[in-house]
């Protein structure tokens, strides 16, 4: 069997728990949109933390347009990624968390640019966000998605299965799914570095 069929028929097996997964997005994400609107000054807080964080997986140098950068980028976001898909296992704590706290920067970001410069806000969010955003709002999803269902390993069992076997099917999926996933966020990484800061540099220049 061919990965594209197997990942094919992986996902299709898998639709309710994406969706799950995406309307909680939605949710945590319609969220930061209303505080941007009624609470504007924790921008500051937010902004403050993202440069700690950033600072801390870039190092002092920054984002630099090369390999090494993409590569910091990368591993930092498959580790994450390997760790929402196996932490999952402990009731789903961990996917909940990620998708609650990614989405709802995202949506405060969004609501934030979007109050402070309308129109150009607006831009500038979609030129930092989306080209890269394309290819790692998905993994994040699927990540999710796939441990929020190794939490729920203890439901009831299939016919044919008891909750070990469950588990078992799990992880095989979950281990399985890790190479779309990198596969996904190295790309993603290449397309921060090398597109997005090109974007935003001749959007500001402009």
């Amino acid at each position: 069997m061919s990965w594209w069929k197997y990942y094919s028929e992986l996902l299709g097996r898998n639709l309710s728990w994406l969706r799950t997964a995406v309307l909680l997005a939605l949710g945590w994400f319609l969220a930061g949109l209303v505080l941007a609107v009624v609470n504007p000054s924790f921008l500051d807080t937010l902004v403050s933390w993202l440069e700690e964080f950033f600072g801390e997986v870039l190092g002092e140098e920054g984002l630099q347009s090369d390999f090494e950068t993409v590569w910091d980028i990368a591993q930092n976001n498959i580790g994450a990624a390997g760790a929402v898909l196996l932490g999952g296992v402990v009731l789903g704590i961990l996917p909940f968390v990620s998708v609650a706290t990614n989405f709802f920067i995202l949506g405060f970001l969004l609501g934030s640019a979007v109050g402070l410069s309308g129109g150009g806000g607006l831009t500038i969010f979609i030129i930092t966000v989306v080209p890269h955003g394309i290819l790692e709002i998905p993994a994040l999803l699927l990540a999710s998605a796939f441990g929020f269902k190794f939490g729920m390993f203890w439901r009831r069992p299939q016919e044919g299965k008891n909750r070990w076997g469950n588990f078992r099917e799990s992880l095989k999926e979950n281990l399985l799914l890790l190479p779309l996933l990198a596969v996904l966020l190295i790309a993603a990484a290449v397309v921060e570095v090398f597109a997005t800061g090109a974007l935003s540099g001749w959007f500001l220049e402009s």
